[in-house]
């Protein structure tokens, strides 16, 4: 807003505590970006602000035109009463609009009072992915289409429902480029560790299995007489599984992952930029539909803004639909689970024998996969097209590759601070 407007006092921040989340360094990720410039005021003031018409001595008779909040779950749910009262407080020519941010359509904390804000005209949405404002879109007209007089005539259908990307400019160089035959090494889980948000026990399952069946192509040694944990290989490149959060713990964890999986909490903003900045892929690892279908995981702008690939499928791409693109995602089909697709990634080639050989493809590194054991272990009754559209499925991805060069992510950035700023636009203009 501070950049569309030209100027850094017309923008004011209301927090709690200085952005409510010193104790995790977030004030100094404002100050290294530069994302905002302007002063931050005291919650308890906006009420008195909002209808204050002294409030910017440079332009006598301006008041406040557009309240942006956060997070609507608990945004609106404490303020809109409030902020109704000083809507209906003002003359007709100095209306503002509230502009909710929504995460979650299932919290219905952020419809408090919601015909109210849609009958007058001064409500409107942003979303952190498409599926969310699909989702979004869906309940308003559901809630106008009612017999109900003052639900039917709430003109909510008529709400605008933006998206709008928090991708933070970061202020530390991107992570090395990580070209040749160079292994996958690194994969990381983040968010809170709860097997109801995460599959979490899914993602180290599979990966206890895969280890157990080929150590070496992992970079592992077999465990020692009357232990079960895998030895890294001195030789080798081991690859490891990182679990980035700030609270919680997985019951039911294999031993025999202990020297793969590291955990990592509580860290502070710029310790989890620099260790996601580490990384070679992300992990979705989503428990259920929720995060298909009504809300946004923040899994996915983090993985962007520290220029991480997404291992994703069809599936995620066709709810988080700005992530459809090669430059950020790495697309595996549904069959291959995460890790399975991890192994066929860090082999490097495909399991799959080329058309006119007799013989298994041969990989980097000295590894084989046969396509024996691929389909015994993962797919035992393939067959027919959908067995050859799987197989051209895994030769596209492993074509393609799980490296992304800091270009692709710097171009797909600028296009989407683009959007934001044509977001931001619209908003101004109340359109």
């Amino acid at each position: 807003m501070e950049n569309i407007l030209g100027t850094h006092d017309s923008v004011r921040l209301y927090v709690e505590t200085p952005y409510k989340l010193g104790d995790y360094g977030f004030d100094e990720v404002v100050n290294r970006t530069e994302i905002f410039h302007g002063k931050q005021f005291s919650y308890h003031t906006l009420t008195k602000d909002i209808n204050d018409p002294k409030l910017f001595p440079d332009a006598p008779g301006d008041m406040i035109g557009l309240v942006v909040l956060g997070t609507c779950e608990y945004d609106m749910d404490f303020w809109s009463q409030q902020l109704l009262d000083a809507w209906d407080a003002r003359p007709a020519n100095k209306k503002f609009t509230v502009a909710c941010i929504i995460h979650e359509v299932s919290d219905r904390r952020s419809f408090t009072f919601l015909h109210e804000w849609t009958i007058r005209g001064a409500v409107r949405y942003l979303t952190l992915a498409e599926h969310v404002s699909f989702s979004l879109l869906q309940y308003l007209q559901t809630t106008s289409d009612t017999p109900t007089p003052s639900e039917y005539t709430s003109l909510a259908e008529y709400v605008n429902v933006d998206l709008h990307l928090p991708i933070i400019p970061l202020p530390d160089p991107p992570r090395p480029e990580r070209k040749g035959t160079r292994k996958l090494t690194n994969a990381v889980v983040q968010g809170l560790m709860d097997p109801k948000r995460r599959d979490y026990l899914g993602v180290l399952w599979d990966l206890a299995g895969a280890i157990k069946t080929n150590p070496k192509l992992w970079g592992y040694l077999p465990p020692n007489p009357g232990t079960t944990e895998f030895l890294p290989d001195p030789s080798d490149e081991p690859f490891q599984l990182h679990l980035i959060g700030a609270q919680g713990w997985i019951d039911d964890f294999p031993s025999e992952l202990r020297n793969v999986v590291k955990f990592h909490r509580d860290l502070d903003y710029y310790q989890y930029y620099e260790l996601m900045q580490s990384m070679d892929v992300v992990l979705p690892a989503f428990a259920n539909s929720h995060y298909y279908d009504e809300k946004a995981s923040s899994t996915v702008v983090m993985a962007i803004q520290c220029n991480v690939p997404l291992l994703v499928t069809r599936r995620f791409r066709a709810s988080y639909v700005y992530t459809a693109d090669d430059r950020v995602t790495i697309v595996r089909p549904q069959a291959l689970r995460e890790i399975h697709a991890i192994q066929l990634l860090r082999a490097g080639t495909s399991p799959f024998s080329d058309a006119d050989s007799s013989s298994h493809a041969k990989r980097q590194h000295g590894l084989s996969i046969t396509i024996d054991e691929l389909i015994r272990q993962y797919e035992p009754k393939m067959h027919g097209r959908a067995h050859r559209e799987f197989e051209a499925d895994v030769r596209q991805m492993l074509a393609k590759g799980w490296e992304r060069s800091n270009q692709e992510f710097a171009a797909f950035k600028g296009s989407m601070w683009n959007k934001n700023k044509d977001v931001g636009l619209r908003m101004l203009e109340d359109r």
